[in-house]
């Protein structure tokens, strides 16, 4: 049972890791770009450091838990 459950943890970890820097970025990125006009370059820009952010994420998990 311990396998299953440390297994479950890091597909959980993996998933958030991704999800939430993504969908912060896209947020942040849209709420700036209606206040400040620049329509989609923000939104685009904060949905690219959103993803790089997550996958490096990723990847410090995968490493510590090799």
């Amino acid at each position: 049972m311990n396998g299953v459950l440390w297994s479950f943890k890091i597909v959980s970890e993996l998933g958030l890791s991704v999800t939430v820097p993504l969908v912060g970025g896209a947020f942040l990125g849209s709420y700036l770009d209606r206040n400040l006009n620049t329509s989609p370059k923000l939104t685009l820009s904060f949905i690219l450091i959103g993803l790089f952010l997550g996958l490096y994420s990723m990847y410090k998990i995968v490493k510590d838990s090799i």
